[in-house]
Parts: C-alpha cells; structure tokens; sequence
C-alpha cells in the first residue's frame, strides 16, 4: 500500500465488484454516516452567522 496513485482517491467505490457481504457492510456504514452527520453542517453555518 506503499504506492498510490491518483485514482485511488477519485472517489470510485467500484460498488458493482463488491461482494454482497461487502455491499450490505458499505451500505451500513454510508447510511450511519449520513445519520450521524446529516444537518451538521447547516447547523454549524447558521451559528457562524
């Protein structure tokens, strides 16, 4: 992992070559993420003004 390139981080989840295993477990964790984080960011530009 030493060597990266600039598509490594291109944002490209390549979902389609998932395992279903691993599509429920990135599902999981982007629908966490979204419920964490969702509003957060308005709330923090409406108290900056």
């Amino acid at each position: 992992m030493d060597v990266k390139e600039s598509n490594d981080f291109d944002g490209d989840t390549q979902f389609q070559k998932l395992t279903a295993e691993q599509k429920l477990l990135w599902l999981s964790q982007a629908g966490s993420f979204v419920d964490q984080f969702k509003g957060k960011v308005d709330k923090e530009d409406s108290e900056k003004e």
